[in-house]
C-alpha cells in the first residue's frame, strides 16, 4: 500500500457496542451520527476529512462502517441524529451522556460488511492492533483494513445496479482492487460536488437532509478494463452521477457521460 495514503488522511478506530446503541438504524435514517469523543480525539487531534472505522465490540467484534469526519468538535451537541429510540441500553445512555461532553459529527461513506475485518483476523495480520478506546491506526493493520475496504467500495461502484436473483443463485461481479480508492472517491466529490454530471439531479434539493451528501461515483473507464493496478486521477477518471444515470451508463457496455446527456436531451423533445 502506498505510504502516501496515511499522510493524506488520518484514520481512526472508534469502538462502540451495538447492544447499547443501534448505529445501523441511525445511519439508515440520517446518513450521519453524533459520536462522543474521548480525550484522545478532542481538538486539535481529530480533523475535518479524517476517516473513521467504526468497530462493534459487542456482539460481533468487527469493523462495521467507514465514516468521514464532517464536524470534528461539538460541545454539548443537540440531536436530531441520536434520538432516544436508537438507544437499546438506558444505563449505557445515561453513563455516556454523563461522561462525555464533546462530540463530533460523522457521515457514512460505506457499510463495511466483511468477515475479514473481525478483531481476530486483523490481529493475525498486525499483533499491535487494538480496539481499546478511540485512537489513530496505521502500519500493517491500516494497510490490511484499507485493502479489504477498497474491495468492498469497488464492488459498490462497479456493481451498484444490483444483480438479480435467478433460481436462488446470486450473479456475482468480479472484484478488482486498486489503491487509494477511498481518497480518490472523496476527492471527486470534494471537487465536483454531489450533483449528477448527467441529469443535474441534486439529492439534497429533492430529499432534504436525507439526501445530503448522497451520490454515486462513476469510473469513466471501468476498472475491469484497466488491466491491473493504476494511479487514479479523481479529476479525469471519476464523475459524480445519480444511481439511475449510473445504471444507464453501464446498461449496454459503457457509454460516455456526454452521450447519455445527448440521449436524455433527445428524448425530452
Amino acid at each position: 500500500m502506498d505510504n502516501k495514503i496515511e499522510k493524506e488522511r488520518n484514520y481512526w478506530i472508534f469502538p462502540y457496542k451495538s447492544a447499547d446503541f443501534d448505529v445501523e438504524a441511525c445511519l439508515k435514517k440520517h446518513n450521519r451520527i453524533l459520536w462522543h469523543l474521548t480525550s484522545n480525539t478532542e481538538k486539535p487531534n481529530l480533523k475535518k476529512g479524517d476517516f473513521v472505522f467504526l468497530y462493534d465490540c459487542a456482539p460481533i467484534s468487527k469493523i462495521t462502517f467507514l465514516m468521514k469526519v464532517v464536524v470534528p468538535y461539538l460541545e454539548n451537541p443537540v440531536p436530531p441524529y441520536n434520538e432516544n429510540k436508537f438507544w437499546r441500553n438506558e444505563k449505557a445512555k445515561k453513563e455516556t451522556i454523563a461522561k462525555y461532553k464533546h462530540s463530533c459529527l460523522l457521515e457514512i461513506i460505506e457499510e463495511i460488511n466483511s468477515i475479514d475485518l473481525t478483531y481476530k483476523r486483523i490481529k493475525q495480520i498486525d499483533n499491535s492492533f487494538s480496539v481499546q478506546g478511540q485512537h489513530r491506526i496505521g502500519g500493517k493493520a491500516l494497510e490490511y483494513i484499507l485493502n479489504v475496504a477498497n474491495a468492498i467500495i469497488d464492488e459498490c461502484l462497479e456493481c451498484n445496479d444490483s444483480r438479480l436473483l435467478t433460481e436462488g443463485k446470486v450473479s456475482r461481479c468480479t472484484l478488482v482492487k486498486y489503491e487509494r480508492n477511498i481518497n480518490a472517491r472523496q476527492e471527486c466529490i470534494d471537487k465536483k460536488g454531489c450533483k449528477c454530471a448527467v441529469c443535474d439531479m441534486d439529492f439534497e434539493k429533492v430529499y432534504g437532509e436525507l439526501g445530503k451528501g448522497f451520490i454515486h461515483v462513476h469510473h469513466v473507464v471501468p476498472v475491469s478494463e484497466r488491466g491491473g493496478v493504476y494511479e487514479i486521477d479523481s479529476a479525469k477518471d471519476l464523475v459524480p452521477v445519480c444511481p439511475n444515470c449510473h445504471a444507464m451508463l453501464h446498461r449496454k457496455g459503457t457509454i460516455t457521460v456526454e452521450k447519455l446527456r445527448e440521449i436524455i436531451a433527445k428524448n425530452k423533445k
